[in-house]
């Protein structure tokens, strides 16, 4: 096997390992109100009711004891679970929906008896999946193919913008070539899309290209699968493009997609099929059945239903298979996450094109997962920007951290997007000077906007500003228990900065608040907790990648004698930091800590040249 793979291989193992180990240590180490404490179970729970589905899996209703509501804790929407009962026996399970008073969730077996401990795990089948597209991979680089992934030779792009007719009338010339090139390519095309440049305008436009009906100037595509690392950019391609018309279905757990992309998942056709009615009658059938195991038989007779629940899931599953199967035979475009790209109902389907993106958010051999299953491939990504995390320092050694995306943007054919709708001139041309070589500009529907131009926000020194500086003379402290840090005198800032936001008649909805730690995080959400319910949104700097709001306040944290500012220092996370904003972006922090550091004392500079600087005390 190649070495490069062979290294991947391994560095997938080691991170499987790191994750499963981290988790177990977590799980034993601690008592149960420590386990409570941390927000990874909920504990005291029973079934309140059990459903089948279309394709045999159960739908398991959990609720608290004398009708209280479920704990708050970090367990959310599409974590992967584990369900505990009596006599240690567990079954695994997705969180459907979280509600006040009952957390759902989906599970392939029936649910313990007894009392239920929901612990949030470790789904070790990403990395099974990752394992698999690498040895594969690994056998067809033996046979000289894709030749690509290792050369080192340019491949020049060849622009044939002439030779299309494009369905939007907004694309910009970079646009334009990069749908056309992309269109045209015969392997492998790269497009880098730094923030607010239409990097998912530009994949419509392809997808609706490449089905485009045939002529002999253009090519086109029988069979498209589009994947990315995250369901959420897979659901906004897919409810971008769906009104064009073609064929489309959304493949995955439909728990984890949006509401308006679930009616495209083959759950929902399944529920449409001509079949509906029998499957039906077969759910009913084991739902009756589980009734009967609920209320106590003997040995004998819990076999006896045991068996005939084992029947009626296997022909249940089977005839959702065959619609399934048939469905996607006859769908054009194929919409995945690249970790369910490898489920069965895809196996031997070939595609003509994958087109992925986000690829420089997921790792090599997540991407290869999707690759592998066309015969060409267009990356959209930006490498500029925040890749997944990597834990396992060993995976790290071993090359995981490095995407496939910025392993090859420079070596393969590809366009830049360089023109931006998102941010005022001011805000972008922080991330253009000192990461994008000073190449984006801004389009004149951005360039000048500010707070005070929407019609509700009055004109105010803050918001007639595009750019502020806070700066704080506070000190930084450790949350022992989450490991993380937080600086008080930045929350005390933050509240007051984004009071006078409001006051100035900016909605909560418009605004939000991010810092690159979770302790911080925490202290600025019990802080704001009032503005939180009426839509502001307070989270990390790495979870709000890929988002936008027309005012993003930016809370550093690090006040220290030593500037030291730890994974601050990345500078795609301060990219991602400083381009979320559309009008308006705060820098809260200590001055004299971060200006030590090359980078933010030119970003400071930036601020204060091109913006207002106060201190804290002037915000009280």
């Amino acid at each position: 096997m190649d070495r490069r793979i062979q290294n991947l291989l391994e560095a997938v193992q080691e991170e499987r390992k790191e994750a499963v180990s981290h988790k177990n240590t977590l799980l034993s180490g601690m008592s149960r109100k420590e386990l409570k404490e941390t927000g990874e179970c909920i504990m005291g729970l029973f079934v309140s009711s059990v459903k089948t589905t279309s394709s045999g899996n159960f739908i398991v209703v959990l609720t608290t004891n004398h009708s209280e509501d479920i704990p708050n804790t970090e367990i959310k929407q599409g974590d992967d679970v584990t369900l505990s009962g009596e006599n240690k026996e567990t079954v695994l399970g997705i969180v459907i929906k979280k509600e006040d008073a009952q957390i759902k969730i989906k599970t392939k077996e029936p649910p313990p008896k007894g009392y239920i401990t929901l612990v949030r795990s470790v789904n070790e089948e990403p990395f099974r999946r990752m394992e698999k597209a690498l040895r594969e991979l690994g056998k067809r680089v033996e046979n000289n193919e894709p030749r690509w992934m290792f050369s080192e030779k340019e491949n020049p792009a060849n622009s044939h913008t002439e030779k299309i007719k494009f369905y939007s009338e907004c694309l910009n010339r970079e646009q334009k070539e990069a749908v056309s090139s992309a269109v045209f390519s015969q392997d492998v095309y790269t497009i880098h899309g730094p923030p607010g440049t239409g990097k998912t305008s530009v994949i419509v436009e392809i997808l609706k290209q490449l089905t485009r009906p045939q002529t002999k100037h253009t090519p086109t595509a029988k069979k498209i699968l589009v994947a990315c690392s995250s369901n959420n950019a897979v659901d906004n391609i897919l409810e971008r493009f769906v009104s064009f018309g073609v064929s489309s279905v959304r493949v995955g757990a439909e728990e984890r997609m949006s509401s308006s992309a679930a009616e495209y998942s083959c759950g929902h056709y399944i529920e449409r099929s001509e079949q509906t009615g029998l499957i039906k009658d077969i759910r009913e059938e084991i739902e009756a059945l589980l009734k009967r195991l609920e209320k106590g038989t003997g040995y004998a007779e819990r076999r006896s239903i045991g068996t005939q629940l084992k029947e009626l899931r296997r022909e249940i599953k089977e005839r959702g298979r065959k619609i399934t199967d048939g469905l996607l035979s006859s769908t054009t475009v194929v919409f995945s996450t690249l970790s369910s790209c490898s489920k069965r109902i895809l196996k031997d389907i070939e595609f003509d094109v994958v087109v992925a993106d986000e690829a420089s958010q997921s790792t090599e051999p997540e991407s290869w997962i999707g690759l592998l299953k066309a015969r060409r491939g267009i990356l959209v990504g930006d490498h500029k920007q925040l890749p997944l995390t990597v834990v396992s320092l060993a995976a790290k050694e071993k090359g995981l951290e490095e995407t496939l995306f910025s392993r090859i943007v420079n070596t393969v054919a590809g366009t830049m997007l360089v023109r931006q709708y998102r941010m005022n001139r001011k805000i972008m041309e922080i991330a253009s000077r000192l990461v994008y070589g000073g190449r984006l500009e801004a389009d004149t529907s951005v360039h000048g906007h500010l707070l005070c131009d929407m019609a509700h926000v009055a004109r105010t020194e803050l918001t007639q500003e595009a750019l502020v500086l806070v700066d704080v003379d506070g000190q930084e402290a450790s949350e022992e228990r989450q490991s993380s840090m937080y600086n008080e005198s930045e929350v005390d800032a933050v509240a007051a900065y984004v009071s006078r936001l409001l006051d100035a008649g900016l909605l909560p909805s418009e605004c939000a608040v991010i810092a690159p730690y979770r302790g911080q995080v925490a202290k600025l959400g019990d802080r704001l907790a009032r503005e939180v319910e009426r839509g502001l949104e307070i989270g990390t700097v790495d979870g709000f990648q890929g988002r936008e709001k027309e005012a993003v306040v930016v809370s550093l944290v690090r006040s220290n004698s030593t500037g030291s500012i730890g994974f601050l220092s990345d500078l795609r996370r301060a990219n991602v930091a400083l381009t979320r904003a559309r009008r308006h972006c705060c820098l809260v922090c200590s001055v004299e800590t971060v200006t030590r550091t090359r980078f933010y004392r030119e970003v400071v500079c930036w601020f204060s040249e091109n913006g207002a600087h106060y201190d804290s005390l002037s915000l009280a």
